[in-house]
């Protein structure tokens, strides 16, 4: 599942989000207490977490452990979208619920100081507020928790305490003093304000950009790069594609590395976008556990038990004879519907993608493992059917170079049958592919009497 860097823990995920509301509501409380008391610096068996957060022991022994600083984000990701999958109100919490943005005015920092909290492990879930809008909320208990494990943390956070206009204005003058004399970068005159003014350099920074682009005419730093045309881009892609490192790519178009992620995923979104995703659609891929229904369960399984064969060679040297399909009725429903549910997901997310604007690196890394997983489900179809294409091909072969050339249409054939098969029909896939096989071998044969009828004229 996307997001997690566990594969155990996105099992976990899939398995509390199989429960009623309810229960996962239980599960959410039960992971929260756990992050409240997780130490990062432990070794920790899968076993144990899943008895603390689901109540019960797992039906297999699994003797998996895990340092709990690898955890730990995945955790915290299951935390916040497992809350997110409930109505949870705060006042059910009975203790003071901050919003993010009501944490970063009580103690005074900014919003992005409270993001980076969160990512040190301050434990945050979803709460619909009273406003009616359902937001990640920090509960008072686990503030405090948080202040109490890392007390000199905060100590340096609150660098980013909120500048009064007379400090913006102290800021704003260093860096024009510093810029006519020396003539640094803004990154770097922001590091040396920032040592003088006992701030963070990434808050002086903002200031003195957010002027600058307030402020054209007034603007201290106006070395900024010319806009990047599609061609630039482009190039900036092919290069990175072959391996050029980020470090050499920001020196060649003089750019930050933000900047170049940030055209190298516009340049993939736009090449995304320009793949065609064509799918089978059911009324059953817009239920909200979609994922973890068709996604999760069996599927992996059946994906590992029918796995590239050892020795199996590009043409199919190795498999075995064709006798009958290897695969259950409900094993090939399960994997075309996975098939066609990837795609359809992927081409929902492709909706998201703007090449002209900001293009986040986690929805194209969602969309890229959706098309990964099409393909691996496709590969499995094409790995258990290509003996019976061999079968079929040499009752239509007249010699040993015909069928090599049969076989090769033959597989090209089945690859568009997979995407064109209607599993919901009641008819199986081998039926399928033997009849339209049939149908191709005898074109076939009629193209070689035509072109033979044709020479001896």
């Amino acid at each position: 599942m996307t997001g997690f860097k566990l594969s155990k823990m996105a099992e976990l995920y899939r398995l509390l989000t199989l429960s009623p509301p309810k229960v996962r509501l239980a599960h959410a409380d039960r992971l929260e207490k756990l992050l409240l008391e997780f130490d990062p610096d432990r070794v920790y068996p899968y076993e144990f977490i899943y008895f603390r957060v689901t109540g019960f022991r797992p039906k297999e022994n699994v003797l998996d452990t895990f340092p709990g600083r690898e955890m730990l984000p995945d955790l915290h990701l299951a935390l916040e979208r497992l809350s997110g999958s409930v109505r949870d109100e705060v006042a059910r919490a009975e203790e003071k619920v901050y919003s993010a943005e009501g944490l970063a005015k009580a103690v005074n920092v900014s919003v992005r100081t409270v993001h980076r909290w969160r990512r040190r492990g301050l434990v945050a879930r979803r709460y619909v507020f009273p406003d009616g809008r359902k937001r990640v909320g920090i509960r008072q208990s686990a503030l405090d928790r948080f202040v109490e494990r890392h007390a000199p943390a905060l100590d340096w956070s609150r660098q980013f305490t909120k500048l009064t206009r007379a400090e913006q204005k102290d800021i704003i003058a260093l860096a024009r003093r510093y810029a006519r004399s020396e003539r640094p970068s803004r990154t770097a005159a922001a590091a040396r304000i920032a040592a003088e003014l006992g701030r963070a350099p990434e808050t002086v920074r903002l200031v003195l950009k957010r002027h600058d682009h307030d402020h054209p005419g007034e603007a201290i730093f106006k070395d900024r790069p010319e806009p990047v045309v599609r061609e630039s881009r482009q190039a900036i892609y092919a290069d990175y594609q072959q391996g050029t490192p980020v470090e050499v790519l920001c020196e060649r178009h003089v750019r930050s590395r933000s900047s170049i992620y940030r055209l190298i995923n516009q340049e993939r979104a736009a090449e995304l976008l320009r793949r065609p995703i064509a799918y089978r659609h059911e009324d059953a891929f817009a239920a909200e556990d979609a994922d973890a229904d068709i996604l999760g369960g069996e599927l992996p399984l059946v994906l590992d038990r029918f796995g590239e064969p050892a020795g199996a060679g590009p043409s199919g040297e190795g498999a075995a004879p064709w006798r009958r399909s290897p695969l259950s009725a409900a094993e090939e429903a399960l994997l075309f519907r996975a098939y066609n549910y990837a795609k359809f997901r992927a081409s929902q997310q492709r909706e998201n993608l703007n090449p002209s604007r900001y293009v986040p690196s986690r929805l194209i890394k969602e969309i890229e493992e959706l098309r990964a997983l099409a393909g691996a489900v496709k590969d499995c179809l094409m790995r258990v059917h290509t003996p019976l294409v061999e079968q079929v091909a040499r009752q239509h072969a007249a010699d040993p170079g015909h069928l090599s050339r049969l076989i090769a249409r033959g597989r090209g054939h089945l690859s568009r049958l997979i995407d064109s098969f209607d599993y919901q029909g009641r008819g199986r896939f081998p039926g399928h592919v033997t009849l339209e096989l049939f149908k191709q071998f005898a074109r076939a044969e009629e193209e070689a009497d035509a072109a033979a009828d044709s020479g001896a004229s």
